[in-house]
C-alpha cells in the first residue's frame, strides 16, 4: 500500500475509532502536525462536524478501499 493511502485510512481509522474525543489545539509546522507550538507553526482546526452514522459510513467506506487497493498489489 503506498504511504498517502495508507496515512488517509490512518487517519480516518482514527477519526472513528476516537468519535467522543475532545478536541485539542494542534499546530502545522512545515510538513508535520504537532500538539505543541513551533516556530512559524500555524494552528489549525481539527474540530470533525460530522455525525456519528456520517463517521461510521467514512470507516466503511475506508475499509472497502484498503480491501480493494490491497487486491491490486
Amino acid at each position: 500500500m503506498n504511504g498517502k493511502l495508507a496515512m488517509a485510512l490512518s487517519c480516518a481509522a482514527l477519526m472513528v475509532a476516537a468519535p467522543g474525543a475532545t478536541a485539542e489545539e494542534i499546530y502545522r509546522c512545515g510538513d508535520s502536525y504537532s500538539n505543541k507550538p513551533c516556530p512559524g507553526g500555524q494552528q489549525v482546526q481539527a474540530a470533525d462536524p460530522r455525525s456519528a452514522s456520517q463517521r461510521a459510513q467514512a470507516g466503511q467506506a475506508a475499509k472497502k478501499d484498503a480491501k480493494a487497493a490491497d487486491a491490486m498489489e
